[in-house]
């Protein structure tokens, strides 16, 4: 699958109060904070879709605010109402300019915004769509990612979301949330390569803000056609009720923003990439085996390389009859591509089954536990006197 998506975004009168890293790829940013009151259409890039004039999406006196992603109590936002008649307003603002999507492929991108619903309703409040003509005042395209405000028990609300259909493939929350009530809804698109119409959808609703790892999606929606191979997408759609047979709901929506990573859309330091410290050892246990009598010597050798170390190595947890050549080993001479040999050698004492956990670490890096075992006899100075160590003819110990 080959899928295509937008590289830059044309930010127009856009205001916000949310500092976001100066590294950080924002391709959509808008909370509506500079604009004139009344009728949003022809303010900051935001213009028809499609012809629909009846009803003007309206921007509200104050914002919505939601701790750790907007703050404050000053600004506006965008309520969108639950009307009757077909031909209500939609409007769009552009995501790309000019229309030159960047490939999609195994990317994935975050979209998030603030809503308060007032009103359940069946259709879809806010969409992105794909770049189906020139973007222009009042062109329309192939709506993707659908997200609506769904009826649910009295006074709570489900949100939904749905990949290509304003009607199927729906996949809604199994938590209800309260009307009236500002909510910080998230959405993970993860564009994936392998076969056509795979892509995923996520949906995070009040999530843990500082850490996307903490968080598990409360619904997923994979059903229905990916992103447009050529297409890419062109715009941020808001939604008011477009047919007779389904109403979008009533809410308001501030702060949509668009971004690569879940820390862009909040303004988190992305953690800084360190190349993690990893050690390597050639044998997963040595077996001096089990035909060994007291006073035998032998050895065996193993091979400790390593990659990223910031300390020397440390060779460890052995102890009486098994000693090792070295206890450290150079940082330097363990990242060769050669890496160390270590010479494990047992001089047997002791009658019995032993092991020995052999322990090799550095700073900052997994220790490697590696088993030593061997299985030691009497020492005899004849077959006779063997025999008689282990009780009989028929009872020498074999392992």
């Amino acid at each position: 699958m080959k899928k295509r998506f937008l590289s830059h975004i044309f930010l127009s009168c856009m205001v916000s109060v949310f500092a976001f890293t100066a590294n950080a790829t924002i391709y959509f940013d808008d909370n509506f904070d500079a604009y004139n009151d009344g009728a949003l259409y022809n303010q900051g890039g935001w213009v028809k879709y499609g012809t629909d004039n009846l009803n003007p999406i309206q921007l509200t006196a104050t914002n919505l605010t939601y701790d750790g992603y907007q703050s404050g109590t000053t600004g506006k936002a965008v309520q969108l109402q639950k009307f009757t008649d077909k031909d209500s307003e939609d409007l769009q603002k552009a995501l790309t300019t000019p229309f030159n999507p960047v490939n999609l492929d195994s990317k994935t991108f975050y979209m998030s915004f603030l809503v308060n619903v007032q009103e359940a309703g069946a259709a879809p409040f806010i969409s992105l769509c794909d770049a189906n003509t020139t973007f222009a005042d009042g062109s329309t395209g192939i709506q993707k990612m659908y997200v609506f405000a769904k009826e649910s028990s009295e006074g709570k609300v489900k949100f939904a979301v749905s990949k290509n259909s304003e009607t199927a493939n729906l996949s809604e929350t199994s938590t209800e949330f309260d009307l009236n009530t500002t909510c910080l809804v998230l959405l993970k698109y993860t564009a994936n390569p392998a076969d056509i119409d795979d892509d995923q959808i996520d949906m995070y609703v009040n999530p843990v803000i500082t850490s996307e790892a903490a968080n598990s999606s409360l619904c997923t929606a994979t059903e229905g056609s990916d992103i447009n191979v050529t297409k890419g997408l062109a715009s941020v759609q808001l939604r008011q009720r477009r047919t007779w047979s389904i109403q979008s709901p009533s809410v308001i929506v501030d702060a949509i923003r668009i971004a690569d990573t879940w820390n862009e859309l909040f303004g988190l330091e992305e953690p800084p990439v360190t190349d993690q410290p990893t050690l390597h050892v050639s044998e997963t246990n040595v077996d001096f085996g089990f035909l060994l009598f007291v006073g035998d010597q032998l050895t065996q050798t193993i091979n400790i390389k390593a990659e990223h170390l910031t300390g020397d190595i440390t060779i460890g947890g052995l102890s009486g009859d098994v000693v090792a050549s070295v206890t450290t080993i150079s940082k330097e001479d363990a990242m060769t591509e050669a890496g160390v040999d270590v010479t494990l050698t047992l001089t047997i004492t002791q009658v019995g089954e032993f092991t020995q956990n052999l322990t090799i670490s550095s700073e900052d890096a997994a220790t490697l536990t590696i088993p030593v075992t061997w299985f030691a006899n009497p020492s005899v100075a004849n077959i006779e006197d063997l025999l008689d160590a282990y009780g009989g003819d028929n009872d020498l110990y074999c392992r």
